[in-house]
């Protein structure tokens, strides 16, 4: 018979606490029975008694129900947390898990403390409530500059519109660290009420603070700033011309294409880069003409001679760069007379083969039958490095016709061709390139390399035998990829092959294995890697912890928890890693004992700290 948070609560003054604590509050799958029970309780001396009894069996369990009891007993139940006998960190950061507001007066208190005053900001924002944010108000006025900065963070976290508006002031601190982080909190929120307070940034003396709202302004990615960005294309600081020009390019407005093409003439290289890219994320068609003029040096028809001769001599030293960042906006922007421009340039037998390459990369974005044919022709170009692109770009097109081209261009046994056709075989999903790929996996000069990792994306049952047999290649890199290329099959025909190698020396081979074991699953691969927790070297059994993590098989939850005991710290921060991503909840209690004698200035400490706070919040 099921019983009821009703039945619970007729059966509670009758229950001891041992009782109490043994059969339900030990669990974390109690909990949502209790808390319906406990919001029905009006004695506060039962509610507290539930509250201390949960801390005691299940500090996870105990905290939640914090904010279980009647609003009446709140501050009571609160007070438990305050004053329990654990370290200061903890108990800041577990007044916070409460999502009592009953809990904000002591969270202010701590902000005298200088051991924890800088974690108080986290806590207060986990309460989420408007009280949460009236106190990181006043928390941006701490004297502590870090204080400040990381109240930042919290509001940003927040990110309602209360919490935005709380923000701005800090826009004006003292400490410019603050002000950046406002300003780069304030773009991740993405919020266009900030935009006013961001512009005035523009015009600060500080040239930092500048490029910041440039970048701030780019990612919240408003038309309304484009006119005051343009302004900010002639800043005396380099960094801030750039950052403009790049979020100019966020925005991908065309009203600032004029600006952007003439930013191509700027004095920093750094700056020319950023306004090839932003004019190819415009789209507009209106700029391919310049584009295609610039890259041919020819004068534009739309500049005036002096601009003309400017742009000449600033771009003469690095015109193979600017070249290539043309050609990849042509790609970004795509159209007729840009795919005509770069069908002429790839077929130009006078074009520098470094411009020929990323000419063919460009390419790729366009899926038409003539830009096939051209790749097609482009794979037999004496350069390698352009025959290798072209085959990348028809492995993005993905057309079938491609197929056995990029076969007889993988047989070529040159890296910088083989290499890229088996990437494009691979990304082509080309069943009938198995058996010619697994043939390449002996390749020498790394094109093995790329074959194995091809042979992991066809994800094809044919290639087992072969990646299996690669594992024990003389070539370390062939075995690495074909572990994880045997993990992404997800065949349990490769867990024997993947098990023999979990105890090799090279640690990065059995790593791979742990993780391809851990990515195909079942009983058989958890058998193999709970084997190779009771070995005696670290990075084996580090290995093993971490592909026990990625099946997530319960069953795995003891040997983990008794690596949280081991010396090495690898294993034990793996260990816990993995038992993040099980979420077995009737792991807090031994996470809690172990966390709460391990010292809280220890990076551990907070791993382990973190893990129990996702692990209770997917039983909330």
């Amino acid at each position: 018979m099921t019983t009821t948070a009703e039945d619970l609560l007729q059966r509670l003054p009758r229950l001891s606490d041992e009782q109490l604590k043994q059969k339900y509050l030990s669990s974390v799958r109690w909990r949502e029975v209790i808390a319906q029970m406990l919001h029905r309780v009006d004695e506060e001396a039962q509610a507290l008694r539930v509250v201390r009894l949960a801390l005691e069996a299940n500090l996870s369990v105990g905290i939640k129900l914090v904010g279980a009891v009647k609003p009446a007993f709140q501050a009571q139940a609160v007070g438990l947390v305050a004053t329990w006998e654990i370290p200061e960190t903890y108990r800041i950061l577990l007044l916070g898990m409460t999502r009592s507001e009953q809990a904000i007066p002591a969270l202010l208190d701590a902000l005298n403390s200088a051991q924890v005053r800088r974690s108080v900001p986290a806590a207060i924002a986990k309460i989420a409530t408007e009280g949460a944010v009236a106190a990181l108000e006043q928390a941006l006025h701490h004297q502590d500059a870090d204080v400040r900065g990381n109240t930042v963070d919290a509001l940003a976290k927040l990110g309602t519109e209360t919490a935005v508006a709380a923000l701005l002031p800090a826009l004006s601190d003292a400490d410019s660290s603050v002000r950046w982080r406002a300003i780069n909190v304030l773009g991740e929120v993405g919020s266009e009420a900030v935009v006013p307070s961001l512009l005035l940034f523009l015009f600060d003396e500080d040239a930092y603070a500048r490029e910041k709202a440039s970048e701030a302004l780019g990612k919240i990615g408003s038309e309304q700033i484009t006119p005051a960005l343009l302004i900010f294309l002639n800043d005396e600081e380099a960094a801030v011309r750039e950052k403009a020009t790049e979020a100019l390019g966020k925005i991908g407005s065309q009203a600032a294409s004029g600006e952007l093409l003439s930013s191509l003439s700027d004095q920093d290289a750094g700056v020319r880069e950023k306004a090839a890219e932003a004019l190819g994320k415009t789209g507009s068609q209106t700029v391919v003409p310049s584009l295609v003029q610039l890259w041919h040096r020819e004068d534009p028809q739309n500049w005036d001679e002096q601009k003309c001769e400017t742009l000449k001599k600033e771009t003469e030293e690095d015109s193979l760069q600017v070249s290539t960042k043309v050609i990849e906006a042509l790609g970004n922007i795509g159209g007729e007379a840009a795919v005509e421009a770069l069908l002429r340039g790839l077929r130009d037998e006078g074009q520098d083969n470094y411009l020929s390459s990323s000419i063919a990369q460009a390419l790729g974005n366009f899926p038409s039958e003539t830009v096939v044919e051209a790749l097609l022709e482009a794979l037999n170009h004496p350069s390698p490095n352009v025959s290798g692109r072209a085959a990348q770009a028809l492995g993005i097109i993905g057309t079938d016709s491609a197929v056995l081209a990029l076969i007889s261009a993988l047989k070529r046994r040159q890296l910088a061709v083989s290499g890229r056709a088996a990437q494009a075989l691979g990304k082509m999903g080309s069943e009938a390139a198995v058996p010619f790929l697994c043939e390449a996996l002996d390749y020498q000069d790394r094109m093995g390399w790329s074959a194995a990792i091809a042979l992991g994306e066809i994800a094809s049952a044919e290639a087992i035998p072969a990646l299996s047999q690669a594992l024990h290649h003389e070539d370390f890199g062939v075995g690495w990829n074909a572990a994880i290329a045997l993990g992404n099959i997800g065949s349990t025909e490769a867990v024997p092959a993947l098990s023999q190698v979990l105890n090799q020396e090279d640690s990065n081979l059995a790593w791979r294995a742990a993780k391809a074991l851990g990515m195909i699953g079942g009983e058989d691969a958890t058998e193999a890697l709970l084997g190779a927790m009771s070995d005696q070297r670290g990075c084996v059994v580090g290995n093993a912890a971490e592909g026990l993590g990625e099946i997530g098989d319960e069953a795995a939850v003891p040997a983990l928890l008794q690596a949280l005991h081991s010396t090495e710290p690898t294993v034990r921060f793996k260990a816990a890693e993995a038992l993040r991503k099980i979420g077995a909840a009737d792991s807090l209690p031994q996470l809690w004992t172990v966390l709460l004698n391990t010292p809280d200035s220890d990076r551990f400490s907070m791993l382990l700290f973190s893990v129990i706070c996702d692990i209770s919040h997917r039983f909330r």
